[in-house]
């Protein structure tokens, strides 16, 4: 929803833009400075940017609305998103960024220079962004499905135990003693009525079954193994799905972190080139075409700015809930894990 918003407050922006830009073509049209031809394109844009305006608003105001359901409240409720959220969320976007990037991806270079590509990196990793050991070794810690199968895979070895119990030789041993006769209340203070150990009357067998015919205990226990064979498959599949949930969600982290990168610049590199075209078209070195161009690519790169910094926050949540650390509270807030 915030980025809904967002991007809402960018097409809204530029939408004005795009009003004075067409204003503007008019105002030197009728100075004979520009042609009808460009007039028309900058009408055309500026109706095309009031239509993304309007998409964009109603866009947000439906996606509201589904949340408003999400949360069990009526649609015509009236709430109000917390825009400083994202505020911070860019604010650390700004962080993970750093200055030292910027500068890098608006070096020079010589035509012959060789060209080496460089891998993506962890300079300023975000809190979360931590190696792939520790992060799989705190799920593996931390996942109750993973409990759960661990658990499973040990009632299966003891069942083993048991089946392999029932191979073997069985010596039992059964006995009773009795003593006098039976009393009613009445009859129960006579001396024929007390424990005497000279009138007993014991009772002893012992019984001894040799492991000779054991098909039925032997089918049980090769079943068993079977059984504990598949729970350890089951284990072992489960870890490896949580490894390779683990090390995509460290993709997606570092992929992110890139895009946000690659899109800061993007919109400083947009805005500089709304300035330049618009100054150009004053001196007449370029057109209108030019300077259209140039603002939708501005308004291209905020809405992929705020997509990017977004992504890396859910991103970030992703993880933590693979790995079996975020939370709930018993107030509902989720409480994340924090990378010490």
């Amino acid at each position: 929803m915030l980025r809904r918003l967002d991007q809402a407050k960018n097409t809204e922006e530029n939408y004005k833009s795009q009003i004075k830009t067409a204003h503007r073509a008019r105002s030197m049209a009728d100075n004979h400075r520009l042609s009808e031809i460009q007039v028309d394109q900058a009408v055309q844009n500026k109706f095309r940017a009031r239509e993304r305006w309007i998409t964009a608003e109603q866009a947000y105001k439906s996606t509201l609305d589904s949340f408003k359901i999400l949360l069990g409240l009526p649609t015509d409720a009236r709430i109000e998103l917390v825009k400083e959220e994202l505020d911070k969320l860019e604010k650390k976007a700004s962080i993970i960024i750093g200055d030292n990037d910027k500068k890098k991806a608006t070096g020079e270079m010589t035509p012959d220079q060789e060209i080496k590509l460089t891998e993506p990196g962890y300079k300023n990793p975000g809190p979360l962004e931590m190696s792939s050991e520790k992060s799989i070794e705190l799920a593996f810690e931390n996942r109750l499905d993973l409990r759960v199968a661990n658990g499973i895979v040990y009632d299966a070895q003891r069942d083993v135990v048991v089946a392999a119990d029932d191979l073997r030789a069985e010596l039992t041993l059964f006995g009773s003693a009795r003593s006098g006769s039976r009393r009613s209340v009445g009859s129960a203070d006579r001396d024929n009525s007390k424990l005497r150990a000279d009138k007993l009357d014991t009772f002893a067998l012992l019984t001894l079954d040799l492991p000779i015919e054991r098909t039925q205990e032997r089918d049980e226990y090769r079943n068993s193994l079977i059984n504990m064979d598949k729970t350890l498959r089951d284990k072992n599949l489960l870890e490896d799905q949580i490894k390779l949930q683990i090390r995509d969600d460290l993709r997606d982290l570092l992929r992110a972190r890139e895009s946000i990168q690659i899109q800061t610049i993007s919109v400083e590199v947009a805005a500089k080139r709304v300035v330049s075209t618009n100054r150009f078209l004053d001196e007449g070195r370029a057109q209108m075409r030019d300077v259209l161009e140039a603002q939708d690519s501005l308004l291209a790169a905020q809405n992929s700015l705020t997509s990017a910094v977004i992504s890396y926050r859910v991103a970030e949540l992703t993880l933590q809930r693979d790995m079996g650390l975020l939370k709930v509270g018993p107030n509902g807030i989720w409480q994340e894990y924090i990378n010490r």
